[in-house]
């Protein structure tokens, strides 16, 4: 299964069982929420969403010792259980499962102002925090000095790129993409959704090495992490001096 589907999947099953576990009280009646981001309505939005899930879900720990066992989660969380355990111990502790749960939310736009860690207010303000956390990592020596900034930044460089990808429908059509797409608006949206979610893909394979003290992966996966970005700005972000396009069309059929 490609990695993007195990997270698509993982999210699902961690907002479904955090769900089943403790019934939400505080969700709007319309579940307008989430829907209004394309992902499920959720318990919150961005990271703090994200946390309270997550402590949902921590509530398995049978034994107390802060850690989740195959033996304490569900049956279905099988095939996916080796990409949430980042650290590869055997176990899945918050911070492992705080990263995945904050896919499932989708990233609003709301009231919490762009910052390090925070939900930005819109999608430009969500790729800024994307690259204050990228230039941040570009120069680190991924050693034992640095692993609690290096993992602080990747939280931020996530948490940005939850935020962006469910405000996509927000962003104006740069002349490239204008050139490439025309008026296929349907497929525009899908390839920048597409594209966030690769680089959001990377940076989990980023925190996994630093996780594991992995040095040379971590530096080798940050040219990665570099390569998509450019790449998700040569087709969707237009030149500072240039003039946005007109924002793109609601696709038909969608409100």
């Amino acid at each position: 299964m490609k990695m993007t589907s195990l997270i698509a999947c993982t999210s699902f099953l961690l907002s479904s069982i955090a769900f089943s576990q403790s019934p939400p009280t505080d969700l709007p009646q319309d579940g307008q929420a989430g829907a209004r981001q394309g992902g499920p309505a959720g318990p919150g939005s961005g990271q703090a969403g994200a946390a309270q899930l997550t402590q949902r879900l921590m509530q398995a720990d049978a034994n107390g010792d802060g850690k989740l066992s195959r033996e304490e989660l569900p049956p279905q969380f099988g095939e996916i259980f080796p990409v949430i355990d980042t650290n590869k111990d055997g176990f899945l502790e918050e911070s492992e499962i705080l990263v995945l749960a904050s896919t499932q939310g989708g990233g609003g736009g709301g009231g919490v102002r762009s910052g390090s860690g925070g939900a930005p207010q819109n999608f430009e303000g969500a790729m800024k925090q994307v690259n204050r956390g990228f230039k941040g990592l570009e120069n680190s020596a991924f050693d034992a000095t640095t692993k609690t900034k290096d993992l602080q930044l990747i939280q931020n460089v996530q948490a940005g790129l939850v935020a962006a990808k469910g405000m996509v429908s927000t962003v104006r059509m740069a002349p490239q993409a204008k050139a490439k797409y025309a008026d296929d608006i349907a497929k525009y949206l899908l390839d920048m959704r597409m594209q966030l979610l690769v680089t959001l893909s990377i940076s989990l394979e980023l925190e996994s090495a630093v996780l594991a003290g992995d040095s040379a992966a971590a530096k080798a996966t940050v040219e990665k992490l570099e390569a998509s970005q450019e790449k998700g700005h040569e087709e969707f972000q237009p030149d500072e001096d240039e003039q946005p396009a007109a924002k793109p069309a609601a696709p038909a059929g969608t409100k």
